[in-house]
């Protein structure tokens, strides 16, 4: 069975905002995250990696300026991903 969460996040750029998220996977038993305004700005994200476990995967959109900002992740071991289609305010996967 395929367990999603969405969360607007309102920024990860702290650490216990980051921390939220590490708990959120453990603790959702999510298969599929989605977080909306992450206010990650390009350039910033490969800060951000150590937020997923190995097995997760993700595609993000950068905010922006101190707006926007999308992160799409799923679990490898439990969701196969096809495809992946991003556009300027969205990411879809299939």
């Amino acid at each position: 069975m395929t367990s999603i969460v969405t969360w607007n996040a309102r920024g990860l750029c702290n650490e216990a905002a980051q921390r939220s998220v590490k708990e959120l996977i453990r603790f959702s038993r999510a298969n599929i995250i989605l977080i909306q305004e992450t206010k990650i700005q390009e350039g910033r994200i490969i800060e951000y990696a150590s937020m997923w476990g190995e097995s997760w995967k993700w595609h993000w959109i950068p905010s922006s300026g101190l707006s926007g900002g999308l992160i799409t992740a799923w679990n490898e071991d439990m969701v196969q991903v096809d495809d992946v289609l991003k556009g300027a305010h969205t990411i879809s996967i299939s």
